[in-house]
């Protein structure tokens, strides 16, 4: 298993976009996951989903725009907090 973690307000701007998920796709991933934003991401988990990735997005806000949620798994905060700090410990733990 390979963890990546693409830090890219500085660059293209904070929260899940389409160019992100393009950059990620150079990655292979199987799952790009957000901590704290993307919930109304729409047209970056329709990217994801073009390109075979599945998305797990965490955030605090709730998404209310009919007629339906995106296609993610969705998960209240401190959850998505929980989540990345879990994720470190195991890279820092198993990944050279």
């Amino acid at each position: 298993m390979s963890i990546s973690c693409y830090p890219t307000a500085s660059k293209l701007g904070y929260g899940l976009s389409p160019e992100i998920v393009d950059v990620a796709a150079q990655q292979s991933p199987d799952l790009i996951i957000t901590v704290d934003n993307g919930i109304a991401s729409l047209r970056s988990v329709a990217r994801a989903n073009e390109l075979g990735i599945a998305t797990l997005i965490t955030d605090h806000h709730i998404y209310r725009l009919p007629p339906c949620p995106p296609p993610t798994a969705s998960e209240p905060q401190p959850a998505g907090l929980r989540l990345s700090v879990q994720m470190h410990r195991w890279r820092w733990r198993h990944v050279s």
